[in-house]
């Protein structure tokens, strides 16, 4: 998936009163701030990071360990931010995400890519209690499948490849419903979002996108890329249905749902590479499948980030891991993504009083004088204005 970094200082955003559990009466903000902490996780592939709490900090499933490339590696982090890697006994796909099913046990999901028949696929299996295990691995039926293309390296000499199309990125949630849904990054031209607070995105300005000696970085255009939903038929979460429509469009991507709950769902997406320099925006739903998107970004323009996972730490208030880069996609060097880790909160603030249009103005008759008071004040019967 392409990704971008940037920088991630305290950031105000004010949102429309569309957040259900909230009064309607008052002003929403979100705050996003950077932790002061140094997970020192990072790599060539270190991007779609899964984290989840543990009994002890948090756990990253990320692919950043470099031994292999693209495989997913396990770190435990504790609440100041050392961590260290773990331990996996099962080898399993990129972008891994998970859910706890209504039975109690837990379902991971991840993407398998095979080069071969140009398929990407969403496979599926038990995970075992400490979560460094799955069992019972199996294909859902969540796929992609591209046509090869023909390209040339230096000689002049051809080969077949694999078309390059956005895929991807998964995030797996149980529904208020007891079935899990899973929403995913697809590209479909012309697709029309589900609520017209999705933008469509603009070409990047290259002016705005530098690397960090000051010099230019390559702008990628924008792509028609979608974040589209497939539920599944029953609890067990291995068979599922594609559901009408797509989530967001315009070139978000990335989708984190941090809230899946009866009438309030919350989300954080990211837009894509080509669309203003790769930024956060928070979503709100009632069903989960219709999207608000706020009006405002949670970071600027000046770096690049992508890829937000996390976890509610409170009431409206989620720990968020995600990866940073000074390089735009395809430009930095091998080594040009890092882990970090932030706070998104909710807060509510008064609505400030609504400013009067009303005047005074004196008016006078003989030695007798009268304000009036009004949106438009006239003097009554026999006065003048003053």
């Amino acid at each position: 998936m392409p990704q971008r970094l940037r920088r991630l200082a305290a950031i105000v955003v004010v949102l429309l009163a569309h957040f259900a559990p909230l009064k309607a009466s008052a002003a929403e903000s979100w705050v996003f701030q950077e932790d002061s902490v140094s997970l020192s996780i990072g790599g060539r592939d270190c991007v779609d990071p899964y984290a989840e709490a543990t009994s002890g900090g948090d756990r990253i499933y990320a692919p950043c360990a470099g031994d292999v490339p693209a495989a997913l590696s396990v770190y435990d982090c504790s609440e100041s931010g050392v961590c260290a890697r773990a331990t996996l006994r099962s080898k399993m796909g990129k972008s891994f995400t998970k859910v706890k099913l209504t039975d109690g046990t837990f379902r991971g999901y991840y993407v398998q890519q095979d080069f071969g028949t140009c398929t990407n696929t969403v496979e599926t299996g038990i995970m075992a209690t400490d979560g460094l295990d799955i069992s019972g691995v199996t294909k859902t039926n969540i796929q992609q499948h591209v046509d090869t293309v023909t390209i040339k390296d230096a000689s002049g000499k051809e080969s077949r490849v694999c078309k390059t199309e956005a895929w991807g990125v998964p995030d797996a949630v149980m529904t208020p419903e007891g079935k899990v849904r899973i929403y995913i990054v697809e590209e479909v031209a012309g697709a029309t979002p589900s609520d017209a607070s999705q933008k469509k995105c603009t070409a990047v300005d290259k002016n705005k996108l530098k690397r960090p000696d000051g010099s230019a970085v390559a702008v990628v255009p924008p792509t028609d890329e979608v974040i589209a939903s497939y539920t599944s038929t029953d609890a067990t979460g291995t068979t599922f249905v594609k559901d009408a429509g797509y989530r967001f469009a315009g070139g978000y991507v990335d989708p984190e749902i941090l809230q899946a709950t009866t009438g309030s769902w919350i989300s954080i997406v990211s837009t894509g590479p080509g669309c203003e320099g790769q930024q956060y925006f928070v979503g709100t739903s009632t069903d989960g499948l219709n999207w608000k998107i706020a009006s405002s970004a949670l970071n600027g323009l000046s770096v690049f980030a992508g890829d937000p996972t996390g976890y509610a730490i409170g009431t409206n208030k989620f720990r968020i891991y995600y990866w940073t880069s000074p390089y735009h996609m395809g430009t930095g060097p091998a080594t040009g993504f890092t882990l970090r880790r932030g706070t998104l909160e909710f807060k509510q603030v008064a609505a400030s009083a609504p400013t009067s249009n009303k005047t005074t103005i004196t008016c006078i008759k003989g030695k007798a004088t009268k304000k009036v008071v009004g949106v438009n004040p006239k003097c009554p019967a026999g006065y003048k204005k003053k």
